[in-house]
């Protein structure tokens, strides 16, 4: 049997691409003519119309999509329906962050649309994991075609560093695994990888909407991205990100300061104190906005140019380190 599954974007202004763009293998329709021609061949048949209503139908022909088909037996249907729709969340889920590391915005798959043709089936699931702009804020944001084809180039090489691929055979092997929804459920967290493990930190960052655990999450993938050991973390974290993110010296003398002070923030946050008189909730927002900035510009580096690096054993890593700050 044939299992159909459409996902839709929420907060990706529509319009009409000039090629085709493959997120993981996965076509992104886009443009409302196309998608309107696509669903209408593809998944609104007659009853799928009957059981999803108007209302439902309007959402789905005025969003883009990401669709996938899997074969599969009537009793894996039966018993791993759920755990299809999940997995296909959590692959869209990384399109949809290689989409921030472009530029920030608030894109989400609120719902999965599914249909089992033969038997005339049809179902709505929902997504809790929605996603915000930096500021915890929704609203539509527009790609242009060189923008995607950025977005795509990261997709492809962040679902290699997470060693996740949505096809048959990936899902097959999750069926008979003891899988427990969501990408990070399915392993055991110790086989993360250190740019998996930051990467886990900055998908809740994005699914916060409260700023002080954004910041405190971005906190997190720092930690997990350039220690490599359990002493003076505070200053080597900060040391390190101004030197990888910058070659000028009064550029790095900045950011070492401002690495530190969104730590305090993050510090006394998460141990339940006020924050200091010269951090006042009204300056978070501001702060908050430059570390997402500064955040998106160093993953993308790490992820596009240097992931080899980032994944050498703890030894290699601090010797890069170290050559980095004395350079």
């Amino acid at each position: 049997m044939v299992l159909t599954l459409v996902i839709s974007v929420d907060g990706l202004k529509v319009k009409k691409l000039d090629r085709e763009f493959l997120f993981a293998k996965m076509p992104l329709i886009n443009g409302l003519q196309e998608i309107q021609e696509f669903l209408g061949k593809n998944f609104i048949s007659p009853e799928a119309k009957e059981f999803f209503g108007q209302a439902t139908l309007v959402r789905m022909l005025t969003r883009p999509f990401f669709i996938l088909t899997l074969n599969a037996s009537e009793n894996d249907l039966k018993n791993f329906y759920h755990l299809f729709t999940s997995v296909f969340f959590s692959y869209v889920e990384v399109c949809m962050d290689s989409l921030w590391l472009v530029k920030d915005n608030s894109c989400s798959t609120l719902y999965c649309y599914t249909a089992i043709f033969d038997q005339k089936k049809f179902d709505i699931v929902q997504n809790f994991r929605v996603s915000t702009n930096c500021i915890g804020e929704y609203e539509d944001v527009e790609f242009s075609s060189d923008e995607l084809d950025m977005a795509v180039e990261i997709d492809n090489k962040l679902s290699k560093i997470l060693n996740i691929n949505m096809d048959n055979s990936t899902i097959e092997k999750i069926m008979h695994s003891d899988f427990r929804y969501g990408i990070e459920n399915n392993r055991n967290y110790n086989n993360n990888n250190r740019i998996a493990r930051a990467y886990f930190f900055l998908k809740s960052a994005r699914n916060s909407q409260f700023i002080l655990m954004k910041i405190s999450l971005y906190v997190s993938t720092y930690e997990c991205l350039f220690t490599t050991d359990a002493s003076e973390i505070i200053h080597k974290m900060a040391e390190r990100v101004a030197c990888y993110y910058s070659e000028d010296h009064e550029e790095r003398m900045e950011m070492f300061k401002f690495v530190k002070k969104v730590y305090n923030v993050r510090s006394r946050y998460f141990h339940g104190k006020d924050l200091d008189k010269d951090k006042t909730f009204e300056k978070v927002p501001e702060m908050l906005k430059k570390l997402d900035s500064i955040t998106r510009v160093i993953f993308k580096k790490i992820i596009l140019d240097d992931s080899e690096t980032f994944l050498k054993n703890e030894s290699d890593l601090e010797n890069y380190f170290t050559l980095l700050i004395l350079s």
